[in-house]
């Protein structure tokens, strides 16, 4: 149950922060008209699930699974919390009409771990989950 319960959380709270970066993004970088901010995130995060994917998978298909979950979803929570980070700095330094670089290397940072841990939590739960449920039809039959 708490397996479960982990998982439906971590997947409602990893999809609606996919959701929501790229909005977010749009209305604190300049004057909300520029899309170079949502468009550097989207960039990003795909390179990082392009080119990280498979040597992640292979570090987890090596640990055991419980272990390397773990990890996954803990990068996922310090991959957010530093998005927020950067998100709220951001926030903070365009009301005063500056543009921070680094406040965008901190959200792209925290976006481009947490898709990471994303790709594994995701993956995770469908090679545990789809055998199990398969072995327990045949056994019912």
């Amino acid at each position: 149950r708490i397996l479960v319960g982990s998982q439906i959380l971590t997947s409602l709270f990893s999809t609606a922060w996919e959701f929501t970066l790229p909005l977010a993004l749009l209305s604190a970088w300049g004057d909300g008209s520029s899309l170079m901010a949502p468009a550097a995130l989207s960039f990003v995060y795909t390179m990082t699930r392009l080119i990280g994917s498979p040597a992640l998978g292979r570090w987890t298909d090596s640990v055991e699974r419980l272990y390397g979950v773990g990890w996954a979803r803990l990068g996922q929570v310090f991959g957010t919390l530093i998005s927020v980070m950067g998100l709220a700095l951001l926030c903070f330094l365009s009301r005063k009409k500056k543009i921070h670089y680094l406040s965008l290397l901190f959200v792209l940072t925290g976006a481009s771990l947490e898709a990471l841990g994303a790709t594994i939590t995701k993956s995770a739960a469908k090679k545990d989950w789809v055998p199990q449920l398969y072995d327990n039809e045949i056994e019912n039959l």
